[in-house]
């Protein structure tokens, strides 16, 4: 009883500290599992991080949420705590009411200031947090795709339809329904974080789900899938002829919200160290879709830029290696490294807390035994 009470008062503890931690930043993002050297592992989830940093603003991350959170079980949710949302209507940094702060926090307090004059506390779904950011209204400007004609905006929403459209289905075929890749790669990362039996229920949960999606639409039969692997062919093709070979994002030199939808999804197969992967191997062709994911990697996610690169620096091997081949070899290291570090980043409150559970999960089991022991009759013989 006490190491149950304890364990319920650590947890306590526990949630305090995160909600402090939430508290100072205005704008939270809830997402799914965290990602191999991403730090998310689903695409829509990436590509809503990668738009929010687009936009310029600070905001926490809280991976391993519930899709039961949101009235439309929808991930990637962003919510903007009204609260403590300034009342001012400046259109700027510079207006911000707190002299001490920096543009951080300038570009934080301008983020609440537009969510206020919209009257809008949080957005549930990649395009409704899209459509948060770019709207222009009440004296505010949009804080994405503020510089695109109508002509760019139509078609960035085209862009983004058609990579929504094409992508997932194959990239979960991949994931989910290849035993291999679940189980090597797909299952670890959704029970990462999670205690018994969260850790066993969840995995299975999502496959399901997933499998349940796909097996009732296109990717159901043989001519499905390889439908989907075509439309994903010609659709990487139209990436790589729109972006060219001279520019770095699709609208000058700025990334715009379908350079985040097309990072989100094009980062989870670059990166990612599932092999065999016949969707990866048609993206590894287009060279300039593959520059333009480290390109958006070191000016968006600068440390793990650098952490990939000081990887690779220690590499022993040849540098003559194919550019799949490199990619791979990557792909690799960052598997082994992600299950090393996984364990290490356990804080000693966190390994006993998890052993407390335990501890009392067992002791649930075994009390039902032996109350089932005690009330029912087997086979004649009576243990009452």
């Amino acid at each position: 009883m006490s190491l149950w009470l304890g364990g319920g008062f650590m947890r306590v503890r526990h949630f305090r500290s995160r909600r402090a931690e939430m508290d100072q930043s205005e704008v939270h993002l809830y997402c799914g599992p965290s990602g191999w050297e991403l730090p998310l592992l689903h695409p829509e989830d990436m590509a809503a991080l990668t738009l929010v940093k687009v936009a310029g603003l600070d905001c926490s991350l809280r991976c391993n949420s519930s899709h039961a959170m949101t009235a439309t079980h929808c991930l990637p949710y962003m919510h903007v705590r009204g609260a403590r949302i300034s009342s001012s209507t400046a259109t700027g940094p510079e207006s911000a009411a707190d002299s001490t702060s920096g543009a951080a926090a300038g570009k934080v307090n301008h983020a609440g200031n537009h969510a206020a004059a919209l009257g809008i506390s949080s957005a549930a779904g990649l395009h409704a947090i899209r459509q948060v950011l770019r709207t222009r209204t009440g004296g505010m400007i949009g804080l994405v795709d503020r510089a695109l004609t109508k002509t760019q905006l139509a078609e960035s929403d085209a862009f983004a339809s058609l990579l929504q459209s094409t992508f997932t289905s194959v990239m979960f075929y991949e994931w989910y329904l290849d035993d291999v890749c679940y189980e090597v790669y797909i299952k670890e990362k959704l029970a990462e974080g999670l205690t018994y039996p969260m850790s066993w229920l969840n995995p299975m949960k999502e496959r399901r789900r997933v499998r349940q999606a796909l097996e009732s639409g296109l990717m159901g039969t043989e001519q499905g899938i390889e439908q989907a692997y075509q439309d994903a062919d010609l659709a990487l093709s139209h990436f790589s002829s729109r972006l060219g070979s001279h520019s770095e994002f699709f609208y000058g030199g700025k990334p715009a919200s379908i350079d985040a939808f097309l990072f989100g999804y094009l980062s989870c197969i670059v990166y990612s160290p599932i092999q065999n992967s016949r969707l990866r191997d048609l993206l590894l062709e287009r060279k300039n879709l593959v520059q333009f994911c480290h390109t958006m990697r070191s000016k968006l996610y600068p440390d793990l830029a650098e952490q990939m690169s000081a990887a690779e620096t220690n590499d022993s091997r040849p540098a003559r290696m194919s550019a799949r081949s490199a990619a791979e070899e990557a792909a690799r290291r960052s598997a082994d490294t992600a299950t090393k570090t996984s364990a290490k980043q356990l804080s000693e409150a966190e390994r006993s807390r998890r052993w407390r559970n335990k501890i009392f999960i067992s002791a649930c089991v075994i009390s039902f035994v032996g109350y089932a022991l005690n009330v029912f009759e087997f086979e004649g013989l009576s243990f009452s």
